[in-house]
């Protein structure tokens, strides 16, 4: 087990007493705890847990609170023979930039080592291309500026979940009136800094969809219950399967339209129905389209006698 301490300060007019609307604070501390639980994911997999304590400390015109990252080893003795490299505490403060960075500024490329240095120099761009170098490197161009980071940063920025918690960490607090500032602070002093006006660059963007393919069969589905308002989907169950669908069947809904349908709840309709699934922030989502109404049976069950038809002789 490994501890790594830091304060992160929240500073403007609306803090000058000391005190932080518990509203306000309670989310930015849980989102504190998914950074570095998101970012030790995507540096360590299972191989390593890590939390995040915290103890209310006061400076002077400001709100800080003093956070320790507690990690804990899985698997060590099987890590150890297997030489699988497992990112400590203060590694993973580093790679994200709540600890001292080195950062080289030089003409046309720029080298960096944290996710926080890297978001301050896209400031809110989108990355235009990323090639791959040695050594665990990559190069981010964007416009006509380049940047080396390490894979992992790069890693770390496409992880949704984690880019949400910078933004629920940062963002959010500082959209409040009268808190102007966000600050990390450790042993060797104040080293980062980001203002009111350049928080924007660390907002998390809208999750790309990932479409993962559509099937179309026939099935038969039982109704649930019914909405006759436009554009409302219909409840069916298919087994042990309910879900909500909406119909594009035109015949179909004029047949409705002219009072030529009637339902009751637990009808079988015969159908030919699109599936589609598509993945978005690491959840998988379905979508269900009924394209034509084959047979609509009516729910009452009668029974199946033995019927003699006599001869006509």
């Amino acid at each position: 087990m490994n501890k790594q301490h830091f304060r992160i300060i929240y500073d403007g007019q609306a803090l000058q007493e000391h005190t932080m609307d518990v509203r306000d604070l309670a989310p930015a501390l849980l989102a504190m705890g998914n950074v570095f639980e998101e970012a030790n994911y995507v540096l360590n997999g299972d191989r390593a847990k890590v939390s995040v304590q915290v103890k209310a400390s006061f400076q002077t015109g400001c709100f800080g609170i003093d956070l320790d990252v507690v990690q804990s080893l899985a698997n060590q003795i099987k890590d150890l023979f297997a030489n699988q490299h497992v990112a400590k505490a203060k590694e993973i403060l580093d790679l994200l930039g709540i600890s001292p960075f080195d950062a080289v500024i030089g003409t046309g490329v720029t080298a960096c080592t944290s996710l926080i240095v890297f978001m301050k120099w896209l400031k809110g761009r989108k990355p235009t291309g990323v090639e791959l170098l040695n050594n665990g490197l990559v190069k981010v161009i964007c416009d006509n500026e380049c940047l080396e980071i390490e894979q992992r940063i790069l890693d770390m920025y496409r992880c949704y979940k984690l880019r949400q918690a910078l933004e629920a960490a940062i963002v959010k607090p500082l959209d409040k009136p009268g808190i102007e500032s966000f600050a990390v602070e450790t042993s060797k002093g104040k080293f980062i800094e980001i203002q009111k006006a350049s928080s924007v660059w660390f907002k998390a963007p809208e999750p790309e969809a990932e479409d993962m393919g559509t099937i179309e069969y026939d099935t038969n589905l039982q109704l649930v219950s019914i909405s006759f308002r436009e554009d409302n989907k219909w409840r069916f169950s298919e087994g042990g399967n309910t879900f909500y669908a909406a119909i594009s069947d035109d015949r179909f809904l004029d047949s409705i339209n002219k009072n030529e349908e009637s339902f009751s709840k637990g009808d079988i309709l015969r159908v030919t129905i699109n599936k589609r699934q598509w993945l978005t922030n690491e959840e998988l989502r379905t979508e269900y389209i009924i394209k034509e109404i084959k047979e609509h049976r009516n729910a009452s069950v009668q029974m199946k006698l033995p019927f003699i038809i006599p001869d006509k002789d």
